[in-house]
């Protein structure tokens, strides 16, 4: 748990769990309709098209409370209550005021000139509809044009082959850069040409029709004198017309070549050594011909080959490039491609003129690998496996959770999304005042606001871990963590406050500004009275990790504490009356880690223990027969209305009578990934627990619950294997697993075979290796390592990897098993072979290790974390995975991480015939690219 490992001086990565609230649930029963609006008015507006509306707020059942919504309609003929429904509805999303307040809006989008006739009704949070409003009517403001098109920047000129001069630009708008204009105004000269003298330059009759703005255009000067040097501009007029400024001025003389560039014809694509690159290169042509240096290059890519009838629709790909001397090898990498993509490539060549060369021949690769963002979760929900802190209810149909890794998820009342966070930093606190202004807090002092769009960082002006938010409006917020440290944000900025205890902080909850509670280790209470922090005697010596309230007077608190003599662990709740703190129960062996309530009567709590504890004013149950991961925080808009979080992305939400889970699978440990397809997939761990996923699901296949499966692999989907702990082996047909007959009981750790009657096992005690025939298992290799074998792989019968404990390695070559000096003694925990002497192992300190066929070298990781598992695709296409999420690309020169935003410790990794690429570890978790 992250507070028992934050008073122990360290902080530790956590894994969170969010559960939701299943939409629809919230009873009612307020058939009371907001007040009729009788004051409204209407008068013409300041801007183009608009009218300004005037009224009193009305409220939510009458004229008391506030109202929920408005309904706006409009209508260029009278309106009465008979017709207000069939009238125009006005889209807005007006929050309406306090009853009584002096409500003013402005309405746009209207015809300019028109008269409109306008009412509005009421609507209150249960459905219910005020009365139609008293009607009036106003005009919509009427602007002359004054505006006039913007200019020209971006004007290009170049000679075309007929002798004629191209012209191409981008179209600006009738006004500015919206719109479309009317007409160009194009002026030449042998001289420079400028804004004051414009209209004396030669006019070149046309009748062109403006694009839209923002269009290209690409139009020809024709007639003009070969030879000569010529300045264009050009003005843009809309229809009064306004005059735009002038464009750029350009110059290009107008000449007589007609010969192309020769077409390149060795054109080559390979996949690139960065995250979405691939690398290009091609032989240079010429001006004419292969004579004289070309002037530019057009590349074009698809996802599909190209030729001469589909080059023009193939994306033209943006770059400057100056072409090199006929002959000399050209070289260029392009980048932004989505990494593990296949994308054809083709280019035509043009000189000055322009006059363009065939076009190339097609060529195409994979762009490199690794893009963060391109790795989704596959299960054992979308969201991942992150452990999750905290959560909080702007309504029953939009939710905030937060948790490791920069983990934000939104509720929308039917399912979860992952929301962009901008940081890896584990979040331990989500609050806000509206669900477009809401709050997250976590390590390093980070501090993150959303807008309602998106989200962004916050000065916090510290670096302690902030673990408690708790505000009143967006303009009054606070902060409490590590160290004591508490912040203040008064809508401009974070400042710091004297809280006067140096222990963590983990609860925060206040009635108002000023009345406001912190609760945190070592039994510590603080209150704020608007000026100042204080200590409060809480009466207990426990943990205290989340507070909530109804009043200054009714405030809870929860916790834990560890018993004498044998530290026994007990959970804490405690009730605040105004004057002081009070032991209420109950009494469990349990740490309590969050509390919410909407009454005295239906009190909240989330236990680490996975349940969740109601208090009904009297006495305390548990809501679910069955408790869960761990449960680390718990918040909802009413009695039917509640989510909980907790570890692995635990999810669950209740709805007054049952809870729910909104995970899809199963979070136990996952340790071992094969795949035939993208739609073939099996993982193994514990316990006793094979699931499979066929392209859109997964299922499950219940074995001995005592097993611990450490390695899977398949010569096909209906023919694959599992061995694990105490000799375990499993077979897979297709239809049932099935016990293989027993020829150890020492623990098996690895599996691989070229075929079904060719497969390989290796395990612990003295580094055995074991063959399956087809019919039965036998020891062929029993010489004592004095380690332990975790993992086998090969390229072929006779070339063979196994690694284990301390850097032992032994290799099988067709004849015999020898062993093999890697140069380390950091157990190795992966080994892959890519052919016939080149293969790849991994484990501890982030040692990975190449053999080139004669003796094995150390790479460069970048890590220090353990790495449990490593595969590739080829030697310069391998992927290494370990703790802490960590994940690793070797492109056949260097290896880089990648981010993939799980946290998880990564222990298997497998790639299909599909090309896709699947990873497998703690917390259930299923990783997969793309």
């Amino acid at each position: 748990m992250k507070h028992l490992s934050m008073k122990a001086i360290s902080i530790v990565v956590i894994s969170i769990l969010i559960a939701g609230c299943p939409a629809g649930n919230v009873p009612t029963k307020d058939s009371t309709p907001p007040g009729q609006i009788s004051d409204l008015t209407a008068v013409e507006g300041a801007g183009s098209g608009q009218i300004d509306l005037s009224w009193t707020a009305t409220g939510d059942d009458g004229t008391v409370g506030t109202a929920s919504a408005y309904i706006v309609k409009y209508s260029e003929t009278q309106i009465d209550d008979s017709n207000f429904d069939s009238a125009l509805t006005y889209a807005q999303s007006w929050s309406p005021m306090n009853q009584g307040s002096a409500e003013s809006r402005f309405m746009m989008g209207f015809v300019p000139g028109t008269t409109y006739f306008l009412a509005i009704k009421a609507v209150d949070e249960a459905g219910n509809v005020s009365g139609i409003s008293n009607v009036v009517s106003a005009c919509a403001h009427l602007c002359a044009d004054t505006t006039p098109p913007s200019a020209i920047t971006d004007l290009s000129a170049s000679p075309d082959s007929s002798g004629g001069i191209d012209l191409s630009w981008t179209a600006v708008g009738d006004d500015g850069t919206t719109g479309i204009a009317n007409h160009y105004e194009v002026r030449y000269s042998n001289s420079a040409i400028t804004e004051a003298d414009f209209s004396s330059a030669s006019l070149y009759s046309q009748s062109w029709v403006p694009q839209s703005a923002g269009n290209p255009e690409h139009r020809s000067l024709v007639g003009l004198a070969t030879g000569q040097n010529y300045f264009i501009a050009i003005k843009t007029y809309d229809e009064v017309p306004n005059g735009s400024p002038i464009s750029n001025v350009v110059q290009c003389m107008p000449c007589s070549d007609v010969t192309p560039p020769a077409a390149i014809t060795d054109l080559a694509a390979q996949t690139g050594s960065m995250p979405g690159i691939i690398d290009l290169t091609w032989t240079a042509v010429g001006d004419d011909g292969i004579a004289g240096n070309a002037a530019s290059y057009e590349l074009r890519y698809s996802a599909t080959a190209i030729n001469a009838s589909n080059f023009s629709s193939a994306s033209l790909y943006a770059q400057n490039w100056i072409p090199s001397a006929p002959g000399l090898t050209e070289s260029k990498s392009v980048s932004g491609f989505t990494a593990g993509t296949v994308y054809h490539f083709a280019m035509i060549v043009r000189d000055e003129v322009p006059n363009g060369s065939q076009v190339s021949n097609d060529a195409s690769a994979a762009a490199g690998w690794g893009l963060a963002g391109t790795w989704s979760n596959i299960h054992p929900a979308p969201w991942g496996s992150n452990t999750l802190e905290s959560v909080w209810c702007a309504s029953s149909s939009d939710a905030f959770a937060v948790g490791q890794a920069g983990t934000i998820l939104r509720w929308s009342g039917t399912s979860w999304t992952r929301m962009n966070s901008g940081t890896m930093q584990d979040l331990y606190a989500v609050w806000g005042s509206s669900a477009t202004d809401v709050f997250a807090a976590g390590l390093s002092g980070t501090i993150l606001h959303y807008n309602g769009s998106s989200w962004g960082a916050m000065t916090s002006g510290t670096t302690q871990p902030l673990f408690a938010l708790f505000g009143f409006s967006g303009s009054d917020v606070f902060a409490a963590g590590q160290s004591g440290v508490i912040l203040h944000y008064d809508g401009s900025a974070w400042s710091t406050m004297t809280s006067g205890t140096i222990f963590p902080l983990y609860g925060l909850w206040g009635s108002s500004g000023s009345d406001v509670f912190a609760v945190g280790l070592s039994g510590t209470f603080l209150h704020y009275n608007g000026v100042s922090w204080s200590a409060m005697s809480g009466g207990t010596f426990g943990s205290m990790e989340g507070v909530w309230g109804f009043s200054g007077t009714d405030v809870y608190a929860v916790g834990y504490y560890y018993g004498f003599p044998h530290k026994s662990l007990f959970s804490v709740v405690t009730h605040y009356d105004g004057n002081s703190w009070t032991s209420m129960g109950p009494m469990a062996h349990e740490c309590f880690r969050g509390v919410w309530g909407d009454s005295p009567g239906n009190i909240c709590v989330a236990s680490a223990a996975g349940k969740i504890w109601k208090y009904n004013g009297s006495s305390w149950s548990t809501l679910q027969a069955q408790p869960t991961d761990d449960l680390y925080a718990v918040h909802g808009t009413s009695a039917t209305c509640m989510l909980a979080v907790g570890m692995d992305g635990q999810i669950l939400g209740y709805n007054g009578t049952s809870l729910a889970s909104h995970l899809a699978g199963s979070t136990d440990l996952l340790n071992s990934i094969w795949a035939s397809s993208s739609s073939d997939v099996f993982t193994a761990g514990y316990p006793g627990n094979v699931l499979h996923y066929d392209g859109s699901s997964w299922s499950s296949t219940s074995l001995p619950a005592a097993l611990i499966f450490n390695s899977i692999w398949g010569a096909a989907w209906n023919d694959v294997f599992a061995v694990g702990a105490n000799g375990a082996a499993y077979h897979f047909d297709g239809s049932a697993w099935s016990k293989m007959t027993s020829f150890t009981s020492q623990q098996l750790n690895g599996v691989w075979g070229t075929s079904g009657s060719d497969v390989y096992a290796v395990g612990s005690n003295i580094g055995p290796v074991y063959r399956y025939d087809g019919s039965s298992w036998s020891l062929v290799r029993s010489t004592a390592l004095g380690e332990d074998l975790y993992a086998i792989a090969g390229s072929s019968g006779s070339d063979i990897i196994a690694v284990g404990g301390s850097g032992a390695a032994v290799r099988f070559d067709g004849i015999s098993w020898q062993s093999m000096a890697t140069g380390t003694t950091d157990s190795l925990f992966g080994v892959w072979c890519a052919s016939q002497g080149l293969a790849f192992a991994a484990g501890t300190q982030g040692r990975i290790l190449k053999w080139d066929g004669s003796s094995w070298s150390m790479l460069s990781s970048g890590t220090t974390k353990t790495l449990r598992c490593i595969w590739g695709f080829s030697g310069s296409n391998v992927f290494a995975a370990g703790d802490g999420g960590t994940l690793l690309h070797y492109d056949g020169s260097a290896w880089s991480a990648i981010t993939t935003a799980n946290a998880n410790s990564l222990r298997g990794i497998c790639g299909s015939s599909s090309g896709d690429v699947f990873i497998a570890g703690s917390a259930g978790a299923v990783l997969k690219f793309p």
